[in-house]
Parts: structure tokens; sequence; C-alpha cells
């Protein structure tokens, strides 16, 4: 079987508009952001990077030895911030990226790595986010094939919901 190798990007803002600041919300004695990062890491990505506009963030996430990327405070959205950090990091139109919301720090591992497979079995891909639950995605999986059957393909930056194959989503 071979090695599937994926990257994880993480957008994180400082002033979100529900709660700011929650990217480091103390959760059991580590930021917010550092738990989904530390998930992303157990999924056996090869590099798991968070794109940040905000230095606490920044500092915060290096203690933890994971690496940042510095992007534009300019950005509406994660999707926005990823792909600035997908330019930024040099990634080609090869690469496996998977976008992991900053706030999930309780998402499984084994849900991050099965969303980079889909991507893999999709190269007209680029990003993808794992965004429900277990038996949900393997629904919305099974919902995909019937789209991949019309032979339209996404790029969406969600994990194959069936609206998003009239979607448009630049690549980075």
């Amino acid at each position: 079987m071979e090695r599937l190798a994926f990257k994880v990007v993480i957008p994180a803002r400082m002033r979100s508009t529900r709660l700011p600041g929650k990217m480091l919300a103390d959760i059991a004695g580590k930021p917010l952001v550092a738990w989904v990062a530390q998930r992303a890491l157990e999924s056996g990505a090869d590099e798991v990077i968070v794109a940040t506009d905000h230095h606490e963030i920044a500092d915060a996430v290096a203690s933890y030895g994971i690496k940042v990327c510095t992007t534009a405070t300019t950005h509406e959205t994660g999707t926005d911030r990823l792909a600035e950090a997908v330019q930024l990091l040099g990634l080609g139109p090869a690469e496996i990226v998977v976008n992991l919301q900053g706030d999930e720090p309780l998402i499984d591992p084994k849900l991050i790595r099965k969303v980079a497979g889909e991507l893999a079995l999709r190269p007209n891909a680029s990003i993808s986010t794992p965004t429900a639950t277990r038996s949900t995605f393997r629904a919305r999986r099974s919902r995909s094939r019937a789209t991949r059957s019309r032979r339209t393909a996404t790029r969406s930056p969600r994990a194959f919901p069936p609206s998003a194959t009239s979607a448009s989503t630049p690549t980075a």
C-alpha cells in the first residue's frame, strides 16, 4: 500500500466575530488551536501548519513546535487565509492540503486522514475541510459518488456537500 502524503493547514484568526480570541482559549492548559494541531499531527499528516495573522497565535503554537505561516489581516474567510498560506508555502497543485478548522479540538484524526484519502482520489480537487462526524462524512461521500458519475468535480472547502458541485472555488 502506497503511503498517503498530505499536509494540514489550520487557518486561525484572533478576531472571531462570535468569540474574539477563541483560538487561544485555554482548554485543559493548552490553547484551543494547539489541541487542533495535535489532532492533525495524530492523523499522520506530513506537515501541520497554522496560518494566522496574529503574533499571539503564532507564538502560542510555535511553543508547541507547530509550524506557522503568517498571513494578511485582510482575509474574510479561513479559505482565503488557506489560499494565501498555500501560495506562501510554495505548495504545488499536486499537494494534498486538508483545511482543518481551528475550533475543532475533538475531531477524529482518522477523519482528517480519510479526507486526505478522498482528495487523493480526486486529483482535480485542491482543498477539503472535514466538517462532519464520521457517519455524516460517509453519507456525504456516498452522495459524492453520484456527483462523480455525472463527471463533475468539486474543489470545495467543505467535505463533499451536495451543493458544492455547482460552486467554483479558487485554487491556490
